[in-house]
């Protein structure tokens, strides 16, 4: 977690990198104890809405198909609609909504219109739950997760920096360890990912 808290400083004292608006998320994951073949351990650290999953398998009698797996989550997503996260998002300036979905509508002679994506003449909203600069007149940047490394743009409305860590003992039944994006895991719950990992 250090480390990755470490990097978010770098990303801002560099001067040759652009980080008002550029940032990520970031899942980290080691397996200590793999060479001295004792005990193993997973370590993870974390930002914003990457995700570690860990893939258990229990035999219930001789065959293949008589495996059965379980997910187990190891990270939670850090974003905007987590209670905890949005008091210090709030807390620090800035403000939560869903996004704006653009109106459009028919003009004069076919002519598409989209009406003013500002949030005062918006009539509909959809999608997660989002961080926004204060200023009500400026739409920007809507991030759907509540911590990543750079961002000054966003750190400036409370988007944190600050990464979790956590550690858990591995056993003979954990097989399989997924780390993955938001890509992934908006697309494909916890459990159809690990269902594309068991053939491997």
């Amino acid at each position: 977690a250090d480390a990755l808290t470490a990097a978010d400083a770098v990303l801002f004292l560099n001067p040759k990198l652009e980080s008002d608006i550029s940032g990520c998320c970031c899942a980290i994951a080691s397996i200590e104890g793999l060479a001295s073949g004792g005990d193993r351990r997973l370590v993870v650290a974390h930002l914003g809405d990457s995700r570690v999953i860990l893939g258990r398998s229990s035999i219930q009698g001789t065959s293949d198909a008589a495996t059965e797996w379980s997910c187990i989550r190891i990270t939670e997503d850090h974003r905007p609609d987590d209670l905890p996260e949005a008091v210090r998002l709030v807390a620090a300036g800035g403000r939560i909504r869903k996004a704006p979905l653009q109106m459009v509508s028919q003009g004069p002679g076919g002519a598409v219109r989209t009406k003013s994506r500002n949030f005062e003449e918006i009539e509909s909203v959809g999608g997660p739950a989002r961080l926004w600069h204060p200023n009500a007149a400026y739409t920007g940047p809507g991030l759907a997760m509540s911590r990543c490394m750079g961002d000054t743009l966003g750190k400036g409305c409370g988007l944190g920096g600050i990464a979790e860590h956590s550690e858990r003992h591995l056993d003979e039944n954990d097989k399989v360890i997924v780390i993955g994006s938001d890509g992934i895991f908006d697309a494909l719950s916890d459990d159809e990912v690990l269902r594309c990992c068991r053939p491997y």
